[in-house]
């Protein structure tokens, strides 16, 4: 409640209205500490005004370029979002469940000339919402020369704004510049009058065209939720976004900016860039508003604040966090429910539900959430052999900057879980398993819905949806590998079915051991002595040179004649 023509007239209907429509009516003012003695009027003026009504009023008195300077913002954009933190501030502490603003069809019209004169897209074309969420905007089809004459036949009076007259600001240019050059070129008069009948046209017509982008919403609402990547409210998979049409990726591009935390509205260039290195992976990194960036690597897109940092896991402080059991831990952006489960209840958590189970009597010293270090090593759950957290998160389509910064779960002996990715063997769940750990992995963005209690089902049943693990690429060497063990396979089967391997007993001796043999006469069959010096003592035979050694040849002429055909 500013005091001004439009906030005046939005607190005298809704107080003509609170009756009929059983409204519990609040009014909030902020002081802003930038006009002094004006703004001292203006706050005079609403508690007037609210005390005649009967309204309850809240206020504040903020210094706000002293909370600008510190946050990093600046001129109107600033002020609006102080203005915003102000109100919802003051939502909380009466318990109002909606927060109305005084926006009219002028300020719809303002607003789109800004935005064309940046570059938009759909939704900006769409104009400001008569609602979204808890925040309604009742007068937004009402042009300000209608507001103001009904002020005037109702006999109430209102505040004016000097700093609206300033032309230093954007909006204030189109008011007093822009929109009455419109008003002339189109009507040939300029009057608020005028102005006002152009801009709920204006409004009119983007009502049509927020229909049509309500229907791409929905559309872009299910590609944002199939390409979250587990584990992170700051990646999303490049290819399930680059498969959609370009309207749906960039509303679904618009939603992943608010989600990960932007501040404020994305510019068209800015938007179509981010969708451009998503279609392209690699190809450079967009800079956002406010010193975020936009980065496409290894088939991820992540947003973050700054090019070092890793925002929205906080992890610059790396000293580990205990996991209390049972309860729910966060840290960052992560947020992590645990609890003791025994019996049936682990049986039943391992089939429905979302999260992951340890066997208590296999974990090692109190449980810990930390920095993984991309040279330690544990053992994929799956897999036989130990990798290097490193080169696995690498494979895992992880980007470069983040392998630093992944959350393991750990104990004494190494790593039990890189969250979000994969667990490790350790600590598996056996038929004589008597109690287990279960965890269930979240982020804080996306876990405010579910309840508190860490081991009851509450919210929906996946609060971060699955990667599927990829695929491991087959490697030359193994095809080749595998290629020879199926002919040796059939080589075998071709000799076992010619005979080969059956048609005699296989004796198996050595050289001396036949000669000795043979002269004590413990072997007489002739074929059997035929098969051992032709097939198996032909590499053991004694040679000099390229011929077998005379005392061999003699024993040949004496077993099996002089006419023998056996190899050298």
């Amino acid at each position: 409640m500013s005091g001004g023509a439009d906030s005046t007239a939005l607190l005298l209907a809704l107080r003509r209205l609170a009756r009929s429509l059983e409204l519990d009516l609040s009014a909030a003012h902020l002081h802003h500490g930038l006009r002094g003695r004006e703004a001292d009027e203006d706050l005079r003026f609403v508690e007037v005004l609210c005390r005649r009504l009967g309204v309850p009023l809240e206020t504040s008195r903020w210094d706000a370029r002293g909370l600008m300077r510190r946050r990093g913002w600046s001129g109107q954009e600033g002020l609006r979002r102080l203005r915003r933190a102000f109100l919802l501030g003051a939502a909380r502490r009466t318990g109002a469940a909606l927060v109305a603003t005084a926006h009219t069809a002028d300020d719809q019209a303002e607003t789109l000339w800004m935005r064309l004169a940046r570059g938009t897209s759909l939704v900006g074309l769409s104009g400001i919402a008569p609602r979204r969420g808890r925040w309604i905007r009742p007068l937004l089809e009402a042009s300000r020369a209608e507001i103001e004459a009904d002020l005037r036949a109702a006999g109430e009076t209102w505040r004016e704004d000097a700093s609206n007259r300033d032309l230093s600001y954007e909006r204030n240019r189109l008011r007093h510049q822009v929109i009455p050059a419109w008003a002339r070129a189109t009507r040939r008069a300029d009057s608020l009058a005028v102005r006002g009948d152009l801009a709920k046209r204006l409004a009119a017509t983007l009502l049509e065209v927020r229909e049509a982008r309500r229907c791409l919403d929905k559309a872009a609402s299910a590609a944002m939720s199939e390409a979250a990547v587990a584990g992170s409210n700051a990646d999303w998979d490049c290819r399930v976004l680059a498969a959609r049409p370009r309207p749906v990726l960039m509303l679904a591009l618009r939603r992943i900016w608010r989600s990960t935390g932007g501040p404020g509205g994305l510019t068209a260039p800015a938007l179509h860039q981010m969708g451009a290195i998503v279609r392209r992976p690699g190809h450079g990194i967009v800079k956002l508003p406010m010193g975020w960036s936009a980065e496409a690597s290894q088939r991820v897109l992540r947003i973050e604040h700054g090019r070092s940092g890793i925002e929205h896991t906080h992890l610059s402080k790396r000293e580990p966090c205990p996991l209390r059991i049972p309860g729910r831990n966060k840290i960052g952006a992560f947020d992590l429910r645990a609890s003791w489960v025994t019996g049936e209840t682990a049986r039943r958590r391992l089939v429905g539900e979302h999260g992951e189970l340890f066997a208590a009597s296999h974990l090692k010293g109190g449980l810990e959430l930390r920095v993984g270090r991309t040279d330690e090593w544990f053992v994929p759950f799956g897999h036989r052999r130990p990798r290097r957290l490193g080169p696995y998160l690498k494979k895992m389509g992880v980007p470069r900057a983040s392998r630093s910064e992944s959350m393991v779960l750990a104990d004494r002996q190494g790593i039990l879980w890189v969250l979000g990715l994969r667990r490790s063997a350790r600590a598996p769940l056996t038929p004589g398993t008597r109690k287990a750990l279960w965890i269930r992995a979240g982020t804080e963005s996306r876990s405010r819905s579910t309840g508190s209690d860490p081991g009851r089902r509450t919210g929906p049943r996946s609060p971060l949806p699955r990667r599927p693990a990829p695929t491991p690429p087959v490697r030359p060497f193994r095809q080749l590998a595998f290629w020879v063990f199926v002919g040796l396979l059939a080589l075998v089967a071709y000799r076992m079915y010619q005979g080969s391997f059956m048609s005699t007993p296989r004796i198996e001796i050595s050289y001396t051991r036949f000669i000795s043999e043979v002269e004590h006469g413990n072997i007489g069959d002739l074929q059997i002595v035929e098969n051992v010096v032709t097939g198996e003592l032909k590499s053991e035979m004694p040679v000099r040179g390229n011929q077998p050694e005379p005392r061999f040849k003699a024993f040949r002429t004496n077993i099996l004649g002089d006419g023998a055909d056996l190899p050298d």
